[in-house]
């Protein structure tokens, strides 16, 4: 019933797998099994490094053990591939690929962040302030949308950090909503976030249409009718213009929820 999984298998993307090993991460940390869970989480960062907005998180919730076990294993890795690997891998990535990232940029051999499959803080700015066959700004300059690309992804974060830091006090699912927050965020601020990896978002959809709110701090209407109405967005065909303000909408429920002691998780 979710059409970026449809779209994941169709393009035989790495969606489902990345999404399994943030799962088990997860089900290992909650069960307070360290070194199981950071593997997980590991091996989650070195098939993409988006999951890497976890690991301020887990510093956040006081979670030392699985902080610097998943630093170790990724340690391990890197060391692992320096030895294994052909040196044109890394000095491929050194010379051609790192220095393409950021915002409002064309990295090598990839489409233009203003494409509409592009939900990401980087592909809105992009297309409001930079001219494309995807976009007809009425100012096109890239230095504005770089600068609010950044500024906004840089609220994003802050504000991510001060919600699972206030969980920590009050929730004893601190995790769980960590989680739900991070998922989003994730999303929102890596460079590219096509249509297929709404997938990463379907344990935050899940946990908030299942939650329990009482009438703080939204009216419990209101509450339900944004978290049904943000899944119902991301999960359908088309709508591609509007995907990102429901992304939007799932990470503001997660803040929320997090600061939130009137908004009960599921277990």
């Amino acid at each position: 019933t979710s059409y970026p999984v449809v779209l994941t298998l169709n393009h035989g993307q790495v969606n489902i797998l990345l999404l399994a090993f943030i799962v088990l991460f997860w089900l290992f940390a909650r069960r307070r099994q360290a070194i199981p869970a950071a593997l997980f989480l590991a091996l989650a960062i070195f098939l993409k490094t988006y999951p890497l907005i976890i690991i301020p998180m887990l510093v956040l919730l006081r979670r030392w053990r699985e902080s610097v076990y998943t630093l170790a294993w990724l340690g391990l890795g890197v060391v692992i591939s320096l030895v294994a690997l052909p040196d044109r891998i890394w000095h491929d990535w050194i010379i051609n690929v790192f220095p393409s990232g950021g915002y409002i940029r064309t990295p090598a051999g990839l489409s233009s962040p203003a494409a509409i499959w592009n939900q990401s803080l980087n592909g809105y700015f992009t297309r409001a302030f930079t001219q494309s066959m995807w976009s007809d700004p009425l100012v096109a300059n890239p230095d504005l949308a770089r600068a609010l690309a950044y500024g906004v992804a840089a609220l994003i974060v802050v504000a991510t950090g001060v919600a699972v830091w206030r969980s920590s006090r009050i929730h004893s699912d601190s995790l769980d909503r960590a989680i739900l927050v991070a998922l989003p965020a994730m999303f929102l601020i890596v460079p590219f976030s096509w249509e297929h990896h709404i997938v990463y978002l379907l344990p935050s959809m899940l946990l908030l249409v299942n939650s329990r709110s009482s009438s703080a701090p939204l009216p419990r209407f209101t509450f339900y009718s944004l978290c049904v109405g943000s899944v119902v967005l991301l999960g359908m065909p088309n709508l591609l213009p509007f995907k990102f303000y429901g992304v939007v909408v799932l990470w503001a429920l997660g803040i929320l929820s997090a600061c939130s002691e009137d908004i009960e998780l599921p277990t």
